[in-house]
């Protein structure tokens, strides 16, 4: 009866752990501590990001953190340009910090999203293998206009113990480069690399919806989705997966789920994390899993631009004019007069238009033997994306007259 009851127990926590977390409103700023594992072994360093998938804009704040100082010491705050330091006080060794982040001089609200700042942590000679929470709470945060600033946040937890245990569920999303263009979009597989087995789970995604918009999750036939809430792109998403009412596990590995995204027409070329965190896992029999987590990056690339420039003693060729001429008089000096005239009736127009770079390349040798010699040599060559017109007349009257005087020795 005892063991009936508990399974009950457990299988209704396990329905409500896996209800799929509501998205936070867009004009809230939501901050999310990433859970961390780690061995455990005194000293061990340990640092947990604290990142902002949503941020509607502040000025400056606090929040507080808290933590079990037994097995965990508090030893620095990192903050980033996202969010500076703002005059925050000596470290504290009692398990209870208050971080102060921004200014409240600054004319302009800080609007971007990432990581604001990481705590880093060492493992205490007195802690021991389990899991620890690690505490944001009492978030005082106001804009440039001393308005209040909505504020969602989410705990992480340090597990200590193995942290590569060959009983976890390991998990990696895949990242990717993509030229940022119209209609510009691209999958992410989540793979698991290792799987003891599990009926049922879920994950936090968060990512920078300033640049990237999630479309949809697509599930495999061996885990599919199980009630996840409807996709709301503000850079922050809880995945179910699985089946909670499972009588058998998954131990597929490989691809479990893709993640489909958009590019913004308004992103800009660089890198953003794709974040997985805060994973749980149960098996069919309501055991807990062990669950490790890989995040990637996404790299946004910038359309190529083109410049018109001439690069000297460079060739580039689509098309190629080459002229040779060549004048040899040997032991006579020659004078010549040449007019030529060309009447009416030799027209040519020619319209270009050239968006491309020309480069052109002109070699020239001249060799005197004797009186005069001259050897010319020049090759033209142009390369551009260009709309020649060209009218030519070829009826055309030259006159041409030369006078020419030779001396013979």
């Amino acid at each position: 009866m005892k063991k009936q009851l508990l399974a009950m127990f457990l299988a209704f926590a396990m329905v409500f752990t896996l209800i799929p977390t509501p998205a936070f409103a867009a004009s809230a700023l939501a901050l999310t501590a990433e859970s961390i594992e780690a061995d455990l072994k005194a000293g061990t360093e340990i640092s947990v990001p604290v990142r902002a998938a949503n941020n509607p804009g502040y000025a400056a704040g606090t929040v507080d953190i808290k933590w079990d100082n037994t097995a965990l010491e508090l030893s620095s705050v990192e903050y980033s340009e996202l969010a500076p330091e703002n005059s925050a006080a000596a470290i504290s060794t009692t398990g209870k910090y208050r971080v102060s982040f921004g200014s409240y001089l600054t004319k302009e609200n800080y609007s971007e999203t990432g990581t604001f700042f990481t705590l880093n942590f060492t493992v205490t000679d007195s802690a021991k293998a389990g899991d620890y929470a690690i505490e944001l709470s009492n978030a005082s945060i106001y804009d440039v206009e001393l308005n209040a600033v909505p504020t969602v946040l989410t705990n992480a937890n340090v597990k200590l113990g193995d942290s590569e245990a060959s009983d976890a569920l390991k998990l990696e999303v895949l990242g990717e480069k993509v030229d940022i263009q119209p209609d510009a979009s691209i999958v992410l597989p989540v793979k698991a690399t290792g799987n003891p087995g599990f009926a049922a789970g879920k994950i936090d995604l968060i990512w920078d919806s300033s640049a990237l918009t999630l479309t949809k999750v697509i599930f495999t036939e061996s885990c599919k989705d199980n009630n996840s809430a409807e996709i709301v792109s503000d850079g922050n998403y809880t995945i179910s997966f699985g089946d909670y009412l499972a009588k058998e596990n998954i131990t597929e590995t490989g691809v479990l789920f893709s993640l489909a995204f958009d590019v913004n027409e308004n992103a800009k070329p660089g890198t953003y994390e794709i974040y997985l965190g805060n994973a749980e896992a149960y098996t069919a029999n309501l055991e807990k899993v062990a669950v490790t987590v890989k995040s990637a990056n996404v790299e946004l690339l910038g359309s190529e631009t083109s410049t018109s420039e001439t690069i000297p003693g460079t060739t580039t060729s689509t098309s190629s004019t080459t002229s040779t001429s060549s004048t040899k008089t040997t032991e006579t000096t020659s004078v010549t007069s040449s007019s030529t005239k060309s009447t009416a009736s030799t027209s040519s127009t020619t319209e270009s238009s050239s968006k491309q770079s020309t480069t052109s390349t002109s070699t020239s040798t001249t060799k005197n033997t004797a009186s005069t010699s001259s050897t010319s040599k020049t090759t033209a060559t142009s390369s551009s994306t260009s709309k020649t017109t060209a009218t030519s007349s070829s009826t055309s009257k030259t006159t041409a007259t030369s006078t020419s005087k030779t001396t013979t020795k």
